[in-house]
Parts: structure tokens; C-alpha cells; sequence
């Protein structure tokens, strides 16, 4: 079957086995017991299956705890704990739908955490839809396995490869991590299966109908005795989310090597996300956006936040030695504010960094932007990712699509009276490279 009810069974295709690098699929072989196809999973057998998933948020405990008690309720996004973790989920960023739902309370939280309030209506529209069931089920997912603190690896079974499923790890390494098994638009979860009935403290032995267990953690005994799923699906994910724009983990490992005695500080967006590494007048060091780290050391809001920004030299300097971590911080060029003045450098990964304003005549410096803004408190990040219609850019816009129609409407009469009596005009025109003298006596 393709497709399967939640927490039912089905077989792994063979070249999803090999895949996955399970080395024994079934069990116990030394009891000459096994599992065929329409046979069911009876006391004393075991293996790995595709499983169905449903509601992440409902059903995924169930995968790492045995007893219904221990199982921990998943949060609503707009709950203090869910504001924090759907701020770290890949899909918040790019979420449209709004609500005024617990608007008051998921401001406060923002407020009391530095956050901006711009944020609330947006967090509400997801809290909305988790309630109502409405998100993906690669969004439910995704924000149920960052409570869990497990990770994910994306396994598309239609063409047995190995997605970037997130900009980052969702957990700390080497603790809790799943395999979610995507086939036509649903995601299923591969899992250690067994039955297990309770064992009777007088005999010894199980009793009553057994129940069906599940086990999913990769880094349970069963997954590291009887495969390697992990370790090669963690090669693989990192060929398939190689970028030049250098991650969180590339950044930090160059900032260890250029901060000294330093300790360096992380510049957030507009999102809640930390996309820089930031030591005050000395380093300013992108990175691709990533969720709030674990051990986060301290934060600043964002570039308006009273930052002091680097030295273009003393930067352009320690780019040399940030280029051995990533090709992505090789220098491309330099960028100039209306004043002519030298204001960021644009590495080879499109990332900026914003220096000291600096004018150096003696090199070429693109003046085809002006880069000026992100410091300043009334067109900062925020303003510019939340920030409503600005009224005089719309007269501008007004302005210019008016002449543009009046050019457009001169164009055609001219030219209608071309076709009709201005053969001088025609001749002059025929020339590739016409004199401006004769088609302005013409024009008069």
C-alpha cells in the first residue's frame, strides 16, 4: 500500500533498505522466526517498517516513550514555550496568513524578549492552523521535533534521496534524531517495531494481549546494533545542503580562529533568527539565517541595535583567513553610499558586511546602490520587513506611471504620422547611427 493509516506497518521497498543502510532488517532470526508479507507482528518478532505518522504533534511521542504517561503534550504556538520554538522553525519566515487570536499575550512575550511586536499577528495565524490542523505535515513536524529537541533526516521514497529538509539541524547533535519518509505529498516515519506484552512478577512471563511498540530514535540500540543509518544519512545530507553561502557551524568555526581574546556576540533579524557574528569595531562575520543556538551567547537585535561596525581594512584582512573556512567569504567587491563613501563589502556568497564609512580614490568602488539604511532607526531591518505602504514612494510610483503613458501615447502618434507623411523623417531614422542635427530640424 502507498499510503497507510497512522501507526500502521508497512515494508520497506529493498532499494530503500539499502538506502538506509539497515543491515538486519528482521528478527529474531535464531528462533527461526521471520516476517513475511500479510503476516503480522506477533510476540517475539521484530523490525524496521515504514510507519504511518498522522498528526506529528499527536502521534510522534508515541515513538519515544513507551508509556502514555510519560509522553509530553506538545505545546500551542501561541503558549510562551511555543512562541520559542516556532520562531526557530524554517517556515516562519516566510508566513503570510495573520490572526488577532492571544494577540495580547504573544505580544507581551515578544516585548519581554526584545522581540518585535510585528511578529504577533504572524505567529498567531500559525498558531491558528496548528489548532485547527491545518498546518503541513512537513510544518507540524518540523515544529513538534523542535520541542523534542530531535532531529530529521528527509527521505523522498520515490526517488530514494536524501533532502535538505531545514536550513539547520533542529536539535543538539548526537541526541534524538528520525528518518520521515516522504511518499506523495504524506510523511510516514521509519521505526523499530515490536509487540510487547506485560510480564507477570510472579512467573516471569508476558501475559495478555502484547501491544505494539514503537521505537524511531536513531540513536536507540536496536538502530546503532543493527544499522547505520545515521552515520551515512548525515553524509548524505550534508553533499545535498552544501551552499556557498557559509552556514551557522562554518561561521563559528572561523570566528574561533579570528576572535582573540574576544568574546563574540550574534546579530539577529528581523525573524528572531541570528544570521552574524559580531565583535564591537573589530569583526562582522554573515552567516545563512539559523535559529537561536543552545548556548547562545549575548544577542543583539539587529544591525540598528548599537552596533559599532568594523575597519574596512582590518575586515577585508580577516576575510583572507575566514576564506579557509568557506569560499563563500572570498572579497567580490566594495559598495559606496550616496556620498561616495565605502560603507559594505560583497563577498563571492552574496552575503554583506557593513564597515566604517571609508573613501580610498585609488580603488573602483560600485555606486549602483545606496547603502546607507540599515543602521538608521526609521528604514531599519524591521521597518523593512514589517513596515506598511509607504505613502510618498506611491506618489512617485503614481507619478511615473502617468509620464510613462503620456511617452508611450507620443511614441505611437509619432509614429502613425511616420507611416503616413514624414518620409523625410523615415530616411534620416534608416541610418543606424543618425546625425541628432538632422532629426531635430526634422522634429521642429
Amino acid at each position: 500500500r502507498k499510503r497507510i493509516e497512522p501507526l500502521s506497518v508497512a515494508f520497506l521497498p529493498d532499494q530503500l533498505v539499502k538506502t538506509l543502510h539497515i543491515n538486519r532488517l528482521y528478527g529474531p532470526d535464531d528462533d527461526g522466526l521471520e516476517i513475511t508479507e500479510g503476516k503480522r507482528v506477533s510476540g517475539g518478532l521484530w523490525g524496521f517498517f515504514r510507519v504511518g505518522l498522522g498528526r506529528p504533534s499527536k502521534n510522534l511521542p508515541i515513538f519515544f516513550y513507551e508509556k502514555t504517561k510519560d509522553r509530553p503534550s506538545i505545546p500551542r504556538p501561541s503558549e510562551p514555550k511555543g512562541i520559542s520554538i516556532v520562531m526557530r522553525c524554517s517556515f516562519f519566515p516566510t508566513w503570510t496568513k495573520k490572526s488577532d487570536s492571544n494577540l495580547e499575550s504573544i505580544q507581551d512575550y515578544l516585548k519581554e524578549h526584545k522581540y518585535s511586536e510585528d511578529l504577533a499577528p504572524f505567529i498567531s495565524g500559525i498558531d491558528d492552523d496548528f489548532h485547527s490542523g491545518n498546518l503541513t505535515q512537513l510544518q507540524e513536524l518540523e515544529y513538534t521535533c523542535i520541542f523534542l529537541e530531535c532531529d530529521i533526516f528527509r527521505v523522498n521514497m520515490n526517488k530514494n534521496t536524501v533532502g535538505c529538509m531545514f536550513q539547520s539541524p533542529v536539535s543538539k547533535p548526537k541526541s534524538t534524531a528520525i528518518v520521515a519518509l516522504e511518499l506523495d505529498g504524506r510523511v510516514d516515519i521509519l521505526s523499530f517495531v515490536t509487540r510487547e506484552g506485560s510480564v507477570n512478577k510472579n512467573t516471569g512471563y508476558r501475559t495478555g494481549s502484547p501491544d505494539m511498540v514503537f521505537k524511531a530514535n536513531l540513536f536507540h540500540k536496536y538502530f546503532t546494533d543493527y544499522t547505520k543509518t545515521y552515520f551515512e544519512l548525515e553524509k548524505i545530507r550534508n553533499q545535498a545542503c552544501a551552499t556557498d553561502i557559509p552556514s551557522y557551524s562554518v561561521a563559528l568555526a572561523a570566528v574561533n580562529e579570528l576572535k582573540g581574546e574576544a568574546t563574540p556576540q550574534l546579530i539577529q533579524d528581523p525573524y528572531g533568527r541570528v544570521q552574524a557574528f559580531y565583535i564591537p569595531e573589530e569583526l562582522i562575520l554573515p552567516f545563512r539565517p539559523a535559529p537561536v543556538p543552545f548556548d547562545s551567547p549575548v544577542l543583539k537585535s539587529g544591525y540598528s541595535d548599537n552596533i559599532l561596525l568594523p575597519d574596512y581594512y582590518v575586515m577585508r584582512d580577516k576575510l583572507k583567513i575566514a576564506e579557509k573556512y568557506s569560499s563563500g567569504y572570498k572579497w567580490k567587491e566594495d559598495l559606496a553610499n550616496i556620498d561616495g563613501e565605502r560603507t559594505e563589502i560583497v563577498l563571492e556568497s552574496g552575503l554583506r558586511i557593513p564597515t566604517q564609512p571609508d573613501t580610498d580614490e585609488g580603488e573602483d568602488i560600485a555606486d549602483g546602490e545606496v547603502t546607507q539604511t540599515i543602521q538608521d532607526k526609521n528604514t531599519n531591518e524591521n521597518v523593512l520587513a514589517f513596515g506598511g505602504p509607504d505613502d510618498e514612494l506611491r506618489q512617485v510610483y503614481s507619478d511615473i506611471s502617468y509620464s510613462s503613458e503620456v511617452f508611450d501615447f507620443l511614441l505611437f502618434a509619432l509614429s502613425e504620422d511616420m507611416k503616413e507623411k514624414e518620409l523625410d523623417l523615415r530616411n534620416v531614422l534608416k541610418v543606424s547611427q543618425p546625425r541628432k542635427e538632422d532629426v531635430r530640424d526634422l522634429l521642429q
